[in-house]
């Protein structure tokens, strides 16, 4: 199949607009084995191997524990292909969609909001908007 706007040759992965040069896609399906396993060693007393991501979620959620992502930058610079910079975060958005979140009704209880998660959301939007827009 080809691009019907510059005629290059789309192929499974392919991003299908010109505007991103029809690199292959970076999302999508992953394997769910890890290939020789994966040991982390502060997850317990003594380390614990995983040989699929499925396994390492299901310990993580078992014992209440979330990954760690740390940005790391390309060297040299102070910037990664990987991370987004929060400059360019809406915080108005971020409170109307907070706000609408304190007032949805969900159908179960473990989707309900966390009434102190919405509360700390609104005291941190609060305090940088004071630093940031002074009136």
């Amino acid at each position: 199949m080809t691009c019907p706007d510059c005629g290059a040759e789309l192929v499974v992965g392919s991003w299908p607009f010109c505007k991103d040069g029809h690199e292959p896609a970076r999302i999508g399906a992953q394997s769910d084995d890890i290939p020789g396993g994966e040991t982390i060693e502060n997850v317990a007393d003594q380390p614990v191997t995983f040989y699929s991501r499925s396994e390492k979620r299901r310990y993580l959620k078992e014992h209440g524990l979330i990954e760690f992502v740390r940005h790391v930058p390309v060297p040299g610079t102070d910037r990664s292909p990987y991370t987004t910079s929060w400059t360019a975060v809406d915080l108005d958005a971020g409170k109307a969609l907070a706000e609408r979140q304190a007032t949805t009704r969900a159908s179960a209880q473990e989707y309900r909001p966390d009434p102190d998660v919405i509360a700390t959301i609104k005291q941190v939007y609060e305090e940088h908007r004071a630093r940031t827009r002074p009136d």
